[in-house]
């Protein structure tokens, strides 16, 4: 396995693919067992908010009609970001795709200041229920609460490019409901704001890990990447 020492190979990647036209992501995604397993997830990633769905090679040999139903230029068979997790059986990477809530904005200023941050990171995300992949195609209402959800893969990085986020528009009423555990990511020691994500690490039940640095005192961890509650 593979490791990211620095999340500036992670953003290296996911703007290389960005720029990519939708041909040039589903060729290389036809050949994504040659890649790293980074690559490999962020070409997933960006497949994934883009629709894209990859006929693997062998899959079109093994089809008659292939040559007969594929036209050039053809826009692959849609892949929505609800996809169930059985339409993933088999797929190493399934656990990694799976989409996890990160934030809840109430305004569409909170909404735009958040898609900014997220975009700079080059980090996919979805809004609402509609699963809108910018703030221009929400539908859903702000005042009554928007779910931001992204790829568990790219938790520990939106960690970072959040660190300084801070929503306007917050209802009272979830002010009250809140607290520092559940919205801040601290430092389990001194609890400072001030961490630092260093490099992915595996586990015995295969799992990704994650291990980050505190910047004041020093403390080193491992965790899911998911923050939860204390």
């Amino acid at each position: 396995m593979i490791n990211i020492n620095h999340a500036g190979e992670w953003l290296r990647l996911s703007e290389h693919y960005q720029r990519m036209t939708d041909g040039e992501l589903i060729a290389i995604g036809k050949h994504r067992d040659k890649l790293t397993e980074i690559a490999q997830q962020i070409l997933a990633m960006e497949l994934s908010t883009r629709k894209l769905k990859v006929e693997a090679e062998n899959d079109q040999r093994e089809n008659p009609d292939f040559a007969k139903t594929a036209r050039v230029g053809a826009p692959p068979p849609p892949v929505h970001a609800d996809m169930e997790a059985s339409e993933y059986a088999g797929d190493p990477y399934a656990e990694d795709r799976e989409l996890v809530e990160i934030e809840t904005v109430w305004s569409l200023r909170d909404a735009i200041d958040l898609q900014r941050r997220l975009n700079v990171a080059g980090i996919p995300f979805f809004m609402g229920a509609e699963k809108a992949t910018s703030v221009d195609a929400v539908t859903s209402t702000f005042p009554a609460g928007v779910g931001v959800q992204i790829m568990r893969i790219g938790v520990p990085y939106a960690r970072q490019a959040l660190q300084y986020y801070e929503p306007k528009d917050v209802p009272e009423s979830e002010k009250e409901q809140e607290s520092p555990e559940d919205v801040d990511v601290r430092c389990p020691d001194c609890r400072s704001k001030d961490i630092v994500f260093e490099e992915e690490v595996g586990s015995s039940s295969g799992a990704t890990k994650y291990k980050w640095k505190c910047g004041l005192c020093g403390h080193q961890w491992v965790d899911d990447g998911v923050a939860t509650a204390e």
